[in-house]
């Protein structure tokens, strides 16, 4: 039965606030199952790594010292830009927990010159770290007579708690686990989160309701909210999404994930993505290929069977210009490519029963 509340009319206990946390834009999503997908309301906004470094970059630029504080989140664009005003001679001071935002090992945050204490100097420039900022969602919402959301589903993307060696390699190997336990889709979406993803734990931490997910497989999930990408999904089919900062190709037949590989985006160009996407396809992509490369790696199930599945290649991710005019299916689910992974996340949490 349709329900009959109108576009104006949103229900708080019903709707859920979905956020894609990216490496360049936050993307949310508010959907009310009362209304088509189509009419749920949106923002593209810049991710808080990026908003985070604009602050620290403003008090390199007034020669302040910061005190980082907060929760640990992702780092990208914050962490570059702590590293340049440790390089302008400033302080860097930081609490446990945002001090886990450069590297899970203190001690080599402390190498690099950062301070981990408690201790608040009024003259330092005070900086909270967290990858959500409710209370500016809030306020943002409440401009155009919005409640915030009283359920939440967030992704992120979460390398694992890597205290020695890569994490690279480390995130990998989780993946690879997966893979190899059963690969089904459905088992990538947590209301509890497992030891080792210590940002979605932080995540969880300031909103414990939340539902957890990555941010690549949540992309998956969203584009086989395409529907030649979900029918074709029966036969076997590539999905690529191209982020601003990783880009990860997974190979899917049915619900089941059969094959992996992750790079980052800035050693991404159109004739080493054909080259990669033609290796894999047929089963031959190694991780040390993809790892010596800088990316994160490769891992193929030994069972993987191409056969005649496999033909659709799809992309997604705000970067897919990369893999324009390759002749590779641009997926487009709902009408907006962008809000991919926000799909992905209220259809991986529908099919489980979290909503």
């Amino acid at each position: 039965m349709k329900c009959s509340c109108q576009i104006k009319e949103l229900d708080t206990e019903d709707t859920v606030l979905a956020i894609d946390v990216g490496g360049g834009t936050q993307d949310i999503l508010i959907y009310n199952p009362c209304q088509e997908m189509e009419n749920c309301f949106k923002l593209i906004m810049p991710s808080q790594t990026v908003i985070i470094s604009k602050k620290i970059r403003k008090a390199t630029h007034t020669k302040k010292n910061i005190f980082l504080y907060g929760y640990l989140m992702g780092g990208g664009p914050s962490t570059k830009a702590i590293k340049d005003h440790l390089r302008a001679g400033l302080r860097v001071m930081a609490k446990e927990e945002a001090a886990k935002s450069i590297h899970d090992n203190l001690e080599k945050v402390n190498s690099m010159g950062v301070a981990v204490t408690d201790a608040f100097s009024g003259e330092s420039e005070a900086i909270e770290m967290k990858d959500v900022d409710l209370t500016i969602l809030s306020e943002v919402l409440r401009g155009f007579s919005l409640s915030l959301p009283r359920k939440f589903i967030i992704a992120v993307q979460d390398h694992g708690e890597c205290k020695e060696g890569s994490n690279r390699d480390f995130r990998f190997s989780l993946i690879k686990k997966f893979i190899q336990d059963n690969g089904y889709i459905n088992h990538l979406i947590y209301k509890e989160i497992p030891l080792e993803f210590t940002r979605m734990k932080s995540i969880q931490k300031y909103i414990p309701q939340a539902i957890l997910m990555d941010t690549g497989f949540a992309a998956v999930w969203g584009a086989i909210c395409d529907h030649l990408v979900e029918r074709e999904k029966e036969r076997g089919v590539v999905i690529l999404n191209i982020g601003n900062q990783h880009t990860l190709g997974v190979l899917l037949k049915k619900d089941k994930i059969w094959g992996v590989f992750e790079e980052h985006t800035r050693n991404m160009d159109s004739e080493k993505l054909k080259s990669l996407i033609h290796k894999f396809v047929n089963g031959n992509l190694s991780h040390q290929e993809v790892f010596s490369a800088g990316g994160h790696g490769c891992f193929i199930n030994s069972l993987y069977q191409r056969n005649k599945g496999y033909e659709l290649v799809t992309v997604t991710g705000p970067k897919r210009e990369i893999a324009k005019n390759m002749g590779y299916y641009f997926a487009n689910p709902y009408g907006d490519m962008m809000l991919t992974g926000c799909y992905g996340l209220i259809r991986a949490a529908k099919e489980n029963r979290f909503i």
